[in-house]
């Protein structure tokens, strides 16, 4: 089989399966058509591309959730960040990206225009110490502010790195809100989370990764992250948990971003609990 014709039987599997999640393939067209992976990630790195298509088909078309920037805390090489920005055309600039290991942090700079942190995001106002694999330093996102509490924990060194709080990077951007907010950071969201301080609450959407049992030293799980974003105002739309039981990733919406409605079929209209009509099908 040629090359084209490859390409051509993949890109129609794959246009199919998109339709099963958004409808007819012309809907799912209107996405810009993007290669597997930027040509700087290492394969082995992790993408998942046909998560973020759910994740912002949802929020444009079940939502109307208007995203004007993103912000991403544990950036691996900037891959959702590259993918997002395209899906979205947002300019680099409105791109904020924080990594703290060395090896990530340049392929970013040397491949991107996006705002980079090179540092962890923590309550800590000093440098800290982030558990990387020892034998590569870089190894696709695996870094973590604790040690491993089980399994393979002798294949991690600390090294020393810098730490800034949530609440300092979104000041020194200076934007007005965050429209979606991305935390992966193997373990620690949770203090992630506080040290956003009030600024949480400038997100309208928040896409995040949890632990449902600890597996780093001082971990806390996603039962304390949940009641942050609770008690910060923020509603779960998503939750799903992958095939080894222990992470999950979430997707939550800021409560203030969301006007409750009911769908009125004697004007087949939209209507608010206010009683203001919503033009609509």
């Amino acid at each position: 089989m040629s090359g084209e014709n490859l390409r051509s039987r993949v890109g129609a599997a794959a246009t199919r399966g998109l339709s099963r999640v958004f409808g007819p393939p012309e809907h799912v067209l209107s996405f810009v058509p993007v290669p597997s992976r930027p040509a700087w990630v290492p394969e082995g790195a992790k993408v998942d591309y046909l998560y973020w298509l759910t994740v912002l088909r949802r929020l444009q078309d079940e939502f109307d959730m208007e995203i004007s920037n993103f912000l991403e805390i544990g950036a691996n090489c900037a891959q959702d960040a590259w993918f997002i920005a395209r899906q979205l055309s947002l300019d680099p600039k409105s791109i904020a990206v924080v990594e703290p290991v060395r090896t990530n942090a340049q392929m970013i700079r040397d491949n991107t225009d996006f705002l980079l942190f090179e540092c962890v995001v923590s309550e800590e106002p000093d440098d800290v110490q982030l558990w990387v694999p020892a034998h590569d330093e870089s190894a696709w996102g695996m870094a973590s502010l604790g040690r491993r509490a089980s399994g393979d924990a002798d294949a991690f060194r600390p090294v020393t790195v810098a730490s800034r709080s949530g609440t300092q990077i979104v000041d020194e951007l200076g934007w007005p809100s965050l429209g979606l907010l991305k935390v992966d950071v193997e373990g620690f969201s949770a203090t992630v989370l506080r040290s956003l301080g009030r600024r949480l609450e400038d997100a309208r959407v928040v896409q995040i990764e949890t632990e449902r049992v600890a597996i780093w030293a001082e971990q806390e799980t996603e039962d304390v992250v949940f009641e942050i974003l609770k008690g910060r105002g923020f509603i779960m739309i998503d939750y799903q948990l992958a095939n080894d039981g222990i992470q999950a990733d979430s997707l939550w919406i800021n409560s203030s971003h969301l006007q409750p409605r009911v769908f009125d079929r004697s004007t087949n209209m939209w209507k608010s609990f206010t009683g203001e009509s919503e033009s609509g099908t």
